[in-house]
């Protein structure tokens, strides 16, 4: 009885060293991307206001693509009605963060702004990100 115990506890103890050790599942780590391309889209919107409203025009439209660019792949890796609410939800904790003030708005280019870039520029290694994270 007592080595069978010993044994069940080994195993238990292997399972759980196990479980700790890997990164999230694909399901959780493909919903986290995808979470995270929306709020790089609700980042890009206010990114194109902050730079209209400093005269940057020439900048907008490049803010605006990449919007748009994150807002597809956050449809690509949900769907069009999580990416919505994601985004809108997203815009909204954004607007907080800054205090509603763009003069605040480095705030979210520090917590976005290279995030953001780099998942833009490699999804496949802000996929790989999620997938090895672990909490």
């Amino acid at each position: 009885m007592r080595k069978t115990m010993f044994i069940v506890g080994i195993i238990g103890i292997c399972f759980f060293l196990s479980q700790s050790t890997s990164g999230y599942d694909e399901e959780r780590a493909t919903a986290n991307l995808a979470n995270d391309f929306a709020e790089c889209s609700a980042y890009y919107i206010l990114a194109a206001e902050a730079l209209r409203r400093n005269a940057k025009e020439n900048l907008v439209q490049t803010a605006l693509d990449a919007s748009d660019r994150a807002y597809l792949y956050a449809i690509k890796f949900s769907s069009t009605k999580v990416a919505a609410a994601r985004v809108r939800a997203a815009f909204d904790k954004q607007r907080r963060e800054m205090d509603r003030d763009f003069s605040n708005f480095p705030i979210l280019t520090v917590k976005y702004g290279e995030m953001c870039s780099n998942a833009l520029e490699s999804p496949d290694r802000r996929l790989e990100y999620w997938l090895k994270k672990r909490d």
